[in-house]
């Protein structure tokens, strides 16, 4: 089954790996000649400065971050300029719940032009998951990206050619209007174990923030940080760690009370 588009564009943050792991499962699973990538943890002036136009296909994957679209995501997807392009959303969160986000996600595109199609919830290894505590630990797995394969066939037969694109009803997207409020959290941030770093910069060039600094030491600055943990995933000799007593609380209760396997759903 051919779709009528020639391309298709991902915009997408994925400070870790896991958002474009999902999209771009989706992605593949649709006929095209054209995939752009665009990762807004990294910086895309030229995507902000066209206008995206309504002849392809745009897939938009944000993580949530306590049941919201974060912040600083969201300060960049506005952004955005389409001319109607027809949009696949794509929220990930880490087996807790994605509570408003799809929602918000949804508000947000529609604000800049965009047509919404379809839109779908997947899991994701939650930023802080461990091998001693798992939390959604290692998906997306075999049968989540079997499930981006039978999201991607329900577009597909929604875009085929000669078919008119439906708008997304809001009111089938869960979520609460207005939105959960933001949680004031503390200035944290992971820290690093001085005897086993080996200043290689590599979490100075992963964070989506730019909130660390690296020369004869590391130092990060807790204002910008995110909590992604992104330096702490990508640390080649363990020494970046995200341990304090609020994190410590949080991995307890989310490794304890949200064992249960959610699995992904989406509406067209």
């Amino acid at each position: 089954m051919e779709t009528i588009f020639s391309s298709i564009n991902l915009i997408y943050f994925s400070a870790t790996g896991t958002t474009r792991n999902i999209v771009k499962a989706i992605a593949r699973n649709l006929a095209t000649r054209s995939i752009s990538e665009y990762n807004l943890s990294n910086e895309v002036n030229d995507l902000y400065l066209n206008t995206i136009p309504a002849d392809s296909l745009t897939i938009i994957g944000v993580p949530v971050y306590r049941g919201r679209v974060p912040l600083m995501v969201a300060e960049k997807l506005q952004k955005l300029h389409s001319d109607g392009s027809p949009t696949v959303l794509v929220s990930v969160y880490g087996n807790r719940h994605f509570d408003d986000a799809l929602l918000e996600l949804h508000d947000i595109t529609i604000g800049c032009g965009f047509k919404v199609i379809a839109a779908g919830v997947f899991i994701g290894e939650h930023s802080y998951s461990t091998d001693e505590h798992p939390i959604a630990h290692k998906r997306p797995d075999k049968e989540d990206l079997n499930q981006c394969a039978r999201f991607a066939e329900e577009i597909k037969a929604k875009i085929t050619t000669g078919q008119t694109f439906e708008t997304l009803d809001r009111t089938k997207l869960p979520g609460n209007d207005p939105y959960k409020e933001h949680p004031a959290i503390p200035l944290l941030s992971p820290e690093t174990i001085v005897d086993d770093c080996i200043l290689c910069g590599i979490c100075a060039e992963v964070c989506p923030t730019d909130a660390i600094t690296v020369n004869k030491e590391v130092i990060t600055d807790k204002g910008a940080c995110i909590w992604c943990c992104a330096c702490v995933k990508r640390c080649p000799t363990q020494a970046r760690v995200f341990k304090n007593e609020l994190i410590d609380g949080f991995v307890e209760m989310l490794s304890t009370h949200y064992k249960e396997r959610k699995e992904p759903e989406w509406f067209v």
